[in-house]
């Protein structure tokens, strides 16, 4: 039984209409890769409300797209009837930023530099939790349970791989635990198919690893919970390179984004893979949810359009202020 009503998002989905024109365009995130100078692009970006941020005496990317998303982010959260949608969004960041606490610790290095501060919760709880070993008072208890296990093995065994997987398996715990007590099946299908394409990448990954005991250690716990596919499924053992297990995906994809992973898949370059898993995603979500323009449909299309504008937006930054050429640039966009 779902636990909203479709008509409490009438007034959101109206003011999601009201805001489409904070999106940045796609035609505006092309000419950007042929901007003059990073400068010349942040300044571009004033009109659709990206103040550069402004540390050691230059703008940052991190920090610029940090405040941007934040900001957005808040800004959802003040009329959404529910702020499931707004914590699922988040969930990644928090992980994020535990990760970031716990590991910083481990290390005796500063956190401070490696925060996304778009989360639920504030990076200086995270630090927090990871000195006192206790999460529950800032996180929930899926995530809690997992990265305070985790971080106390870690002390133990000093495996920084095992805990990022997993805090990384707790936070598709949270996703799939929220998309399910929300009971809109479509959302749970986009957290399932998001879990599904990061194993493929990361199945594309492992098998890049030369040491075959290596790999079979990564793939031991490497894989997040809540997709169609079975974790076994994506590196089987003793095949160096099996056949990608797309069939479970059938009901939800069409021929042609099967075909774009297919194509990625053999390319043997996880990065291209993980583009095209992200593209095919954006897309499943804007055929799911982009024929209404009253209700829920149009509130979550409007949050992944934002949130992949943001990745686009890194990207284009990035390769501007490192002098990648715009025609470069262009080819690794999501949008």
């Amino acid at each position: 039984m779902p636990n909203y009503k479709e008509s409490e998002y009438y007034y959101s989905s109206a003011k999601i209409a009201a805001m489409s024109g904070k999106l940045i365009p796609a035609q505006v995130l092309v000419s950007l890769c042929d901007s003059t100078s990073y400068g010349a692009a942040l300044d571009r970006l004033r009109e659709y409300g990206v103040e550069a941020v402004i540390d050691g005496g230059k703008p940052d990317t991190e920090l610029t797209l940090a405040a941007y998303s934040s900001s957005m982010f808040s800004t959802l959260a003040g009329f959404l009837p529910d702020g499931e949608i707004v914590e699922a969004l988040r969930a990644e960041y928090d992980c994020h930023n535990i990760k970031t606490a716990v590991k910083c610790r481990y290390l005796k290095t500063d956190p401070t530099p490696y925060f996304i501060a778009v989360g639920s919760v504030p990076p200086e709880a995270a630090v927090m939790a990871a000195d006192t070993g206790d999460f529950s008072a800032a996180y929930p208890e899926t995530i809690a349970s997992a990265a305070g296990a985790a971080a106390k093995k870690l002390d133990s065994d000093g495996d920084l791989r095992s805990f990022e997987s997993a805090v990384d398996r707790s936070c598709f715990d949270r996703l799939s635990e929220l998309a399910g007590s929300f009971g809109y099946p479509t959302l749970s299908d986009i957290v399932s198919l998001k879990s599904d394409l990061l194993n493929l990448v990361t199945a594309s990954r492992i098998r890049r690893v030369k040491n075959p005991d290596t790999a079979k250690l990564l793939a031991s716990d490497a894989f997040v919970p809540g997709g169609r596919i079975p974790k076994e499924k994506f590196y089987p053992e003793g095949e160096s390179s099996p056949a990608l297990p797309l069939s479970a995906l059938e009901p939800l994809l069409s021929e042609e984004e099967l075909r774009q992973i297919t194509d990625a898949a053999s390319n043997e370059r996880p990065d291209v893979l993980s583009a095209a898993c992200d593209r095919v995603l954006l897309s499943y979500i804007r055929r799911a949810c982009g024929r209404e323009q009253l209700g829920i449909k149009p509130v979550i299309l409007f949050i992944a359009t934002f949130v992949y504008a943001v990745k686009d937006l890194r990207i284009i930054l990035s390769g501007l202020e490192s002098g990648k050429p715009g025609a470069g640039i262009k080819e690794e966009l999501i949008f």
